[in-house]
């Protein structure tokens, strides 16, 4: 924020992909994966405190387990209006591996729970672990979700990938060096 970044929503960021709106000069997407607890403790804190809005991919089965959000937890970062949740699948299984019936019930599945048990439009599907294959980005389009994003390192995005966007990973990253790759090559 110091620098000058300001927090988009992916929706914010089709609709400018697809030349219906404009980014700010220095947007930035932060995106959680997997619905840790530490999330609620840790990161929605500062969301609030700076006023910076995320997204976090939630797995079902994993509500209310030892280690991650529960349905208050979820709720509230909600009606933050800071946090939107997206789905994470109901059991974080491997895509590719799976028959396709699988895949289109871990993936509708998801997005029907989330929107039944929040009352939220859930938008957007992050892969587990990253994987997907043509045919699984097939099965995410025909549930209707908007975005998906992968763990493929970048920063550069095109509407012809809003299927497998681009993310990178802050890790173990010191800030310098993630700053360099937030800044990063204007094409890849």
């Amino acid at each position: 924020k110091n620098n000058g970044y300001v927090a988009v929503s992916l929706s914010d960021l089709k609709r400018a992909l697809e030349g219906r709106a404009v980014l700010p000069s220095k947007p930035i997407i932060l995106t959680f994966d997997d619905g840790y607890r530490d999330f609620y403790t840790d990161a929605f804190p500062l969301l609030k405190k700076y006023k910076i809005k995320a997204i976090n991919y939630i797995i079902v089965n994993h509500i209310g387990r030892s280690g991650n959000l529960d349905e208050v937890m979820i709720n509230e970062m909600i009606n933050s209006g800071l946090v939107e949740i997206g789905c994470h699948t109901l059991d974080h299984v491997y895509l590719p591996r799976e028959k396709v019936p699988e895949v289109r019930r871990q993936i509708t599945e998801c997005k029907k729970q989330l929107e039944s048990r929040f009352g939220a439009l859930v938008r957007h599907f992050a892969y587990p672990g990253g994987y997907y294959s043509d045919w699984v980005v097939d099965l995410v389009k025909e549930a209707g979700f908007e975005t998906a994003v992968a763990t493929v390192p970048g920063v550069v995005q095109t509407l012809d990938q809003v299927y497998s966007l681009k993310r990178l990973r802050v890790g173990n990253l010191d800030q310098a060096t993630f700053g360099k790759h937030l800044a990063g090559p204007r094409e890849e």
